[in-house]
């Protein structure tokens, strides 16, 4: 995934559970909290 005005992409593997370090460090690149996570998810 790709976020504007950023240069690094997010990876987000394929896994049945994602480990949590992956998902933090995808907040720390996105510059998200962890509500803003959430609430993105449920939109899907």
């Amino acid at each position: 995934m790709r976020k504007e005005g950023f240069s690094r992409p997010l990876v987000i593997p394929d896994y049945n559970e994602v480990p949590k370090f992956i998902i933090k460090s995808n907040l720390a690149t996105a510059r998200i909290s962890l509500d803003e996570y959430f609430k993105g998810m449920n939109e899907i």
